[in-house]
């Protein structure tokens, strides 16, 4: 009889989501970046090795070209969001209470929407547990009013 080998590890399976990526510089990405079932885009946008954030069939809006494989700087980033809105943008850990913001960005845009809390819990030290990326909730973009839904902001812009 065949002695047991060592235990399998469970393969977890990543699969491309589709997200829209906003430049620093004012140019948008579409495309599929690769996440477990349940991983938050927040993090993820913050813990990646050298800062370098991998994109799959990668289009340019502006220059309506895509690209099979598209390498992205991180800190590049303003706003990340999914576009199917099957990529939570904050983790498990994210607490009851929630605040509503108003975030002016780099680009002179603000952002509009919700943070979610520990109960009592100082913005200030909030935002320094969060991250590279604020996940905020039920967003609006202005100027234009352009409603964004749950994305992942930069805290450098």
């Amino acid at each position: 009889m065949a002695s047991p080998g060592p235990p399998q590890k469970a393969t977890i399976q990543s699969r491309p989501r589709r997200a829209r990526i906003v430049l620093r510089d004012g140019e948008v990405v579409e495309g599929g970046i690769y996440l477990n079932e349940g991983q938050a885009l927040a993090p993820y946008l913050g813990s990646r090795k050298g800062g370098w954030v991998n994109i799959i069939n990668a289009t340019w809006l502006a220059e309506n070209e895509t690209h099979n494989h598209a390498v992205l700087q991180a800190d590049h980033i303003l706003i990340a969001l999914s576009i199917d809105g099957d990529i939570p943008v904050y983790g498990l850990t994210a607490g009851a209470a929630t605040r509503d913001v108003d975030i002016a960005l780099e680009d002179s845009s603000h952002v509009r929407g919700t943070l979610h809390l520990a109960d009592k819990q100082r913005l200030s030290d909030y935002l320094h547990s969060c991250g590279k990326f604020l996940p905020v909730l039920n967003t609006t973009r202005t100027p234009a009013s352009e409603d964004v839904g749950d994305c992942a902001v930069n805290c450098l812009a």
